[in-house]
């Protein structure tokens, strides 16, 4: 009998082993036309071309049916594959021109550095990213890889302009980012026309010292990393403008961005070698996680994935991924420095300036939710007093402490 259930055991061991390596390596066309960019350069995606703009979707990949929706959420999944209208990035005009210096980007997001004929550098980074990157290799042949690149679905991919617009109207340095369509063309450099051909991409600027003294990044004498920046203030060599870092991460919480390591920011020191806050690649806005069953389970164990929704009601997972910078400097900020930037921030994010940010969405995807997501945002808003009194009371502070470090 013992013999018999260590026999059934097996079989069953070997037929989950079957299904975890084998079958996604088999039955995955539709996943491998997708990532391999072979979809993409076939054109498939495309429905009216010209020199000055295109109509496309970014992919297909992540439309599925009720029973995977119930599972792993509906998300954004419709906004992936609604075609839009964009600009023809143009690598060459008659007011600048861009030349790729250098093939960069994460694990997870294909990117390229640029820089014009001044130059000013610029980064160039896809809107899709394939998060099976982010596993370990041998997790990548299994089917955990396809479940990780669908969840590329909670993103939204076109946050990045809106949140330019709101960023820019409460006086936060953004990038600046602009959606372009990359067309197939002889401009293309032939050894990147794989990863770029045919592809909606993000155009930024990346800040680094060759934007030293632009008024862009507040005329810095120098622009470091978030490693440079701790290193130079446990030296004693540096301050940090701790208030503008604090208005920038109740920032981040409105807009639902939970992840804000130290690589998400660059740092601008003045004359008076004081440094102020870079933020960058702002991914995670809008991000919607919660809404299915796997999904629910796994925010139960890692709280960090927090969903654009009307209630803020769990500010700890807004707190994970940026604990390097936040332990640092947030615990010298007042509780009653804390309201204060929380009031600056409401005055400055106004109902009027929120609706005219979400006009940055194209029009089928401010269609489907850019109202919404406005009243989700007002909502966020005026939440803002009772999440920077719970932020206050994580990081131990001093009535005494300014708004430097």
């Amino acid at each position: 009998m013992m013999h018999r259930i260590i026999r059934v055991q097996t079989i069953m061991i070997l037929v989950s082993g079957v299904f975890l390596l084998l079958l996604p390596n088999i039955f995955n066309a539709r996943e491998t036309a997708a990532f391999d960019g072979s979809d993409r350069l076939s054109g498939r995606y495309i429905i009216r071309d010209s020199d000055t703009y295109t109509t496309a979707g970014i992919s297909d990949f992540y439309d599925r049916g009720t029973v995977i929706t119930w599972l792993l959420g509906t998300h954004h999944r419709e906004l992936w594959s609604v075609p839009v209208t964009l600009p023809v990035f143009q690598w060459m005009n008659d007011s600048s021109r861009l030349l790729i210096t250098e093939l960069g980007g994460g694990q997870q997001t294909t990117s390229f550095a640029l820089e014009d004929e001044n130059g000013l550098s610029y980064t160039l980074r896809s809107v899709n990213k394939d998060q099976a990157n982010a596993l370990p290799f041998w997790l990548q042949k299994t089917g955990i890889r396809t479940l990780f690149r669908d969840q590329a679905s909670a993103l939204d991919p076109f946050a990045a302009t809106v949140v330019d617009r709101l960023a820019r109207s409460a006086g936060i340095f953004s990038t600046q980012p602009k959606l372009y369509f990359i067309k197939d063309s002889h401009m293309v450099p032939e050894e990147y026309k794989k990863l770029l051909a045919n592809r909606i991409m993000l155009l930024e600027i990346e800040p680094d010292q060759t934007w030293q003294g632009h008024d862009l990044t507040g005329r810095p004498q120098t622009v470091i990393s978030s490693t440079s920046m701790l290193e130079l203030l446990s030296a004693g060599k540096i301050k940090v403008n701790v208030s503008e870092y604090a208005y920038c991460r109740l920032f981040d919480i409105a807009i639902g961005d939970w992840d804000r390591h130290g690589k998400q920011w660059k740092w601008s020191v003045d004359s008076t070698f004081t440094a102020h806050p870079l933020p960058m690649d702002r991914d995670m806005a809008f991000y919607k996680f919660h809404d299915g069953l796997i999904n629910a389970l796994a925010i139960r164990v890692n709280p960090k994935f927090q969903s654009f929704v009307a209630d803020i009601d769990d500010i700890s997972g807004y707190l994970i991924n940026g604990k390097e910078l936040d332990s640092v400097l947030l615990p010298s900020i007042s509780s009653k420095e804390w309201i204060r930037i929380a009031d600056s921030l409401q005055t400055n994010l106004s109902e009027s300036v929120i609706e005219d940010a979400f006009r940055a969405y194209p029009e089928p995807i401010y269609n489907r939710i850019g109202p919404q997501h406005a009243e989700i945002l007002k909502q966020r808003i005026g939440q803002l007093n009772r999440v920077a009194d719970q932020v206050s009371e994580v990081y131990t502070s001093s009535p005494d402490h300014g708004s430097e470090l």
